[in-house]
């Protein structure tokens, strides 16, 4: 036996290692189920199981949720920088319509949007 050589004879775990890497938990389950702020650890636990036959610890699955949740916190915050942009385009666009995006004037956050073409 080559010395080197120790990781695929007699380890059937392999599988169940491979499953609950957080790289993989990562990038599988938003392709099985939808991730957002409401989803738990448990729903994520079952998914997991349902479709690819592996349990997950629940800890794990709450530690790579609170980061999936986190990157969709930061997408919608991106988003949000770039409603100026849009609303400059949609009033070049239409300049006839109302388009206005409300802010916080102290903090500058984003407050609500409003879009009337004119038709």
């Amino acid at each position: 036996m080559n010395p080197e050589h120790t990781g695929c004879l007699g380890n059937g775990n392999m599988k169940r290692r491979g499953i609950s890497t957080q790289r993989f938990l990562h990038t599988a389950v938003p392709e099985v189920m939808p991730v957002d702020r409401s989803t738990t650890p448990k729903q994520k636990v079952k998914a997991v199981q349902h479709v690819f036959h592996q349990t997950i610890p629940y800890q794990q699955a709450k530690r790579t949720l609170n980061t999936l949740q986190w990157n969709d916190i930061d997408l919608e915050r991106e988003q949000l920088r770039q409603l100026g942009a849009l609303i400059q385009i949609m009033k070049q666009a239409d300049p006839d319509g109302d388009f206005f995006l409300g802010s916080d004037p102290v903090t500058s956050r984003f407050q609500s949007i409003l879009i009337h073409p004119f038709l």
